[in-house]
């Protein structure tokens, strides 16, 4: 049995029409687009040595040994200073600033603190805050947040000397 009206079927042609022009197309214009890869490649470069020089070399100095044996612990906390301040808080860096940080740094640690969270090392802030914390201020809140926080805004306005002064009271 035949159908009456079989389906409309498109010429061959039709579809080697469409490929040849598409094909047409890239052939016009590759070299804009091999223009426009280069781009994406060069600022991909640049973007990854910006990362790498600006973002990752303090601390990539700092966790050298040989670089750590040879500067002075001052330099030392140059360079971490440099590496938080442009947004690379690393894992130990709580407890340098533990070390050598004063108020400025605490106020700068509890800008940085998210209510709710652990201050601790597997939190969403910056690592070993709670300890950095302690250290400067002689004050033992725990790695809580919010407790940090109440703490912080019951002393914020005592100088650091007072901090520790009052740590040594509550024994």
């Amino acid at each position: 049995m035949r159908l009456r009206n079989p389906p409309a079927r498109l010429p061959h042609r039709i579809k080697v029409d469409v490929r040849h022009k598409k094909m047409r197309w890239i052939r016009q214009h590759w070299r804009g687009i091999c223009r426009g890869i280069a781009v994406l490649l060069l600022l991909g470069g640049a973007f990854c040595g910006y990362w790498w020089f600006y973002k990752l070399a303090p601390s990539r100095r700092t966790l050298s040994p040989e670089w750590y044996s040879s500067h002075s612990q001052q330099e030392y906390w140059r360079e971490v200073q440099k590496g938080i301040h442009r947004g690379m808080w690393f894992h130990d860096d709580g407890f340098t600033v533990g070390m050598y940080g004063d108020k400025s740094w605490a106020d700068w640690i509890m800008k940085h603190v998210t209510p709710g969270q652990s201050m601790g090392c597997i939190a969403g802030g910056p690592c070993h805050s709670a300890s950095a914390m302690q250290k400067i201020t002689n004050q033992d809140v725990g790695e809580n947040a919010d407790d940090w926080l109440v703490w912080w805004e019951k002393n914020r306005s005592k100088s650091q000397e007072e901090w520790i002064a009052d740590g040594f009271c509550q024994c």
